[in-house]
C-alpha cells in the first residue's frame, strides 16, 4: 500500500466506528461532531507510527499456528493502550478488553496469520521469510491478503478507544486472531 492508502484505510476504519458508535447509542450525538475532528487529529499525529506498524507486521509474517511474534506484538499494542488483556485463545489468539461502564459489548476481530506464498512485489519491507512445506520444498510467507492491515487498524481502533473513554460507553472486545487462514484459531 501507498501512504496515501494507508491513510484511507485508518481514516475510513475509524470513521465508520466513530459513525457506528453514534448510530447505536454508544456515543451520544452532541459529541458527534467533535468525534471526526478527535479522529482526524489523531490519525494525523500517529500516522507514522501505523504505517511502522504495518510494515513490521507485513515484513515478518508467520503462518497459522505459527503467530508467536504478531500475537506477541498484538498483546505488546493492547497493554500499552491499557487494554486488559488474555493470550493464547484459540491457538496464539489475544483477546484486548475496554470496560467502560454500562452499554453494548462490541467485538471487532483481525486475522493475524499470513500465507505461504513467496512475496514479489519489491517493497523495501517486503517478506524474505521462507519455511519448508510438509512435502519438503520451501515456500515464502505473506500477508497477500490484508492480516497486516488488520493486525494495524485493530491496535489503532483499540487505542483510540481507550484514549477516548470519555466519549463512550460499553465494553470493547478486540480479538487478534489466530489461524484464519485454516479456520483453527
Amino acid at each position: 500500500m501507498i501512504p496515501h492508502a494507508h491513510v484511507r484505510v485508518a481514516r475510513w476504519g475509524l470513521f465508520v466506528l466513530a459513525a457506528w458508535m453514534t448510530h447505536i447509542g454508544v456515543a451520544s450525538a452532541d459529541v458527534a461532531p467533535d468525534v471526526r475532528r478527535r479522529l482526524d487529529v489523531c490519525i494525523d499525529s500517529q500516522m507514522e507510527h501505523w504505517i511502522g506498524f504495518y510494515k513490521t507486521a507485513h515484513a515478518n509474517p508467520e503462518l497459522s499456528n505459527d503467530e508467536v511474534e504478531s500475537a506477541t506484538r498484538v498483546a505488546d499494542a493492547f497493554f500499552a493502550a491499557g487494554l486488559e488483556i488474555t493470550r493464547e485463545v484459540g491457538g496464539h489468539g489475544v483477546v484486548g478488553v475496554i470496560r467502560n461502564g454500562e452499554g453494548p459489548v462490541v467485538l471487532i476481530r483481525g486475522d493475524m496469520d499470513a500465507l505461504p506464498i513467496t512475496e514479489e512485489t519489491g517493497l523495501p519491507y517486503a517478506s524474505n521469510k521462507k519455511v519448508t512445506r510438509t512435502d519438503g520444498t520451501r515456500t515464502g510467507v505473506m500477508h497477500a491478503c490484508g492480516h497486516d492491515v488488520h493486525i494495524t487498524n485493530l491496535i489503532a481502533v483499540g487505542r483510540f478507544m481507550s484514549s477516548h473513554r470519555d466519549q463512550w460507553k460499553g465494553t470493547l472486545m478486540l480479538i487478534g486472531q489466530p489461524a484464519e487462514e485454516r479456520g483453527a484459531g
